[in-house]
């Protein structure tokens, strides 16, 4: 699917949209055997004043020229029902052909043409005056008449079929449709500059090419599928596999909106709640034919939070950005002043790294570090509360302990606190003369030692 659209100024217009994930994809044809036939398309514009045939095309053949001309799109019987554009000797030259029941042809020539080049071209009839319009521009146009009744011929896409020779396109085509009405111009730039409201009064035809995945293996597909109308369009010739060949993906034209959202993040659109990284369109009605096309390709972006330990050091894998440890026995409590790319923990627990890069943050897997020689609940069932604790701490050993031997340092290691006892179980500690922050209690006694922390307020 191509979409061609201005820039929108208003980001309130988003909550009127109807949005879906989407692909963006085109068909690409060999130019071998390559072709797409829809059956008895022309009864869907039989016996009416107005034809209109449009679709985005790519050409790449440099040298065309009989019987390897081009076909973009459309009916040809020779007879009574031509409606076809096709590619013709020099390269840049675009013939486009309506044939009434009566037999009469009137012919237009364009050449303008652009290989490898997307390019939106539009062929329409009104009942009196044949049209060509290039990206939306009026590039030909010529007085014609009558109208097709012949309701069996058949609309080709890549192919254009002329006495027992097909004109198969090299190239790629994209958001073909068939109207039962000729459009005018500013339709058709709408269409041009929007794209196509599946909605709208005439279309009976409307193929986007938005099936399967783009250069992927596609090979269970045989049908191309109509956005609008009822007929399925044969598929024949294609590898439907590969970069060629094969639905393919087809870039934007205009301006489109990209979006990132950091881990555990979401992004608003068109009413839709997203965290999965993919292309997701919106459309909004700007005219009686077209619709305003919206897209948002959301990207995730990546924090690296691997951490390694080696020799009781921590070491965050990411180089860049900020980094916060964290102490997950603690409710991921931040280790203040532990801001480097390195922790060495002073003791033994469970840790983990709030790394922050690109405006975004994300937190590492715990990982369990032992101190040797000191560990939390090194002694057994020592309880301290309240916690966290404001005028003094409370310290419950869970029995009479001997040889008691108390410190209090701060994150910096500072001491500021030391009490021996020579048996004791529960011990009071007064903390209303310290400033708030992270303490450790350090108690040794003849039973083994511990390390213990309290927040204090």
């Amino acid at each position: 699917m191509r979409s061609h659209y201005a820039l929108l100024a208003a980001a309130s217009l988003l909550c009127s949209l109807s949005g879906r994930a989407q692909v963006h994809n085109a068909l690409d044809f060999d130019g071998i055997d390559d072709k797409v036939t829809v059956p008895g398309a022309s009864a869907l514009i039989a016996n009416g004043t107005g034809i209109t045939l449009t679709c985005w095309a790519y050409p790449t053949n440099a040298a065309p020229g009989f019987p390897d001309f081009d076909g973009f799109a459309g009916m040809r019987d020779e007879f009574t029902a031509d409606f076809y554009l096709l590619q013709v000797s020099p390269a840049n030259n675009l013939e486009a052909r309506f044939r009434n029941n009566a037999g009469q042809f009137f012919t237009l020539e364009y050449s303008g043409l652009q290989l490898n080049t997307w390019q939106f071209l539009a062929f329409t009839y009104d009942g009196s005056q044949l049209t060509v319009y290039a990206n939306g521009v009026n590039v030909a146009t010529a007085p014609a008449n009558g109208s097709i009744t012949n309701t069996a011929v058949d609309l080709m896409i890549g192919d254009v079929y002329y006495q027992g020779t097909d004109f198969l396109l090299a190239g790629r085509t994209d958001e073909v449709s068939l109207w039962s009405r000729g459009l005018s111009q500013a339709e058709v730039n709408c269409i041009y500059t929007n794209g196509i409201d599946v909605n709208a009064n005439g279309l009976q035809l409307y193929y986007k090419m938005d099936q399967g995945t783009g250069g992927g293996n596609n090979a269970g597909i045989n049908s191309l599928l109509p956005s609008k109308g009822a007929i399925n369009g044969a598929l024949s010739g294609f590898a439907l596999n590969g970069a060629t060949s094969n639905f393919v993906e087809s870039p934007d034209v205009g301006n489109n909106i990209a979006a990132t959202v950091c881990p555990g993040e979401t992004y608003v659109f068109n009413g839709q709640t997203l965290s999965q990284p993919g292309v997701y369109g919106a459309a909004y009605d700007v005219g009686d034919v077209c619709d305003s096309i919206v897209t948002l390709t959301l990207a995730n972006t990546v924090v690296n939070t691997q951490v390694s330990l080696a020799g009781g050091v921590l070491t965050a894998q990411a180089s860049t950005g900020s980094w916060q440890w964290l102490d997950c026995g603690w409710g991921y409590l931040p280790w203040p002043g532990a801001t480097s790319q390195t922790f060495s923990p002073p003791i033994s627990g469970s840790y983990a790294l709030l790394v922050t890069q690109n405006g975004c943050s994300d937190t590492s897997a715990c990982v369990n570090v032992a101190v040797t020689g000191i560990s939390e609940n090194g002694l057994g069932h020592v309880r301290l509360f309240p916690a966290p604790a404001r005028e003094r701490v409370q310290i419950d050993l869970g029995q009479p302990m001997s040889q008691v031997a108390l410190t209090m340092n701060d994150v910096n290691g500072r001491e500021v606190l030391r009490k021996n006892f020579n048996a004791v179980q529960t011990i009071d500690l007064p903390l209303a003369h310290l400033e708030a922050g992270l303490y450790f209690i350090h108690i040794r006694t003849a039973e083994g030692e511990g390390v213990y922390r309290v927040v204090k307020e």
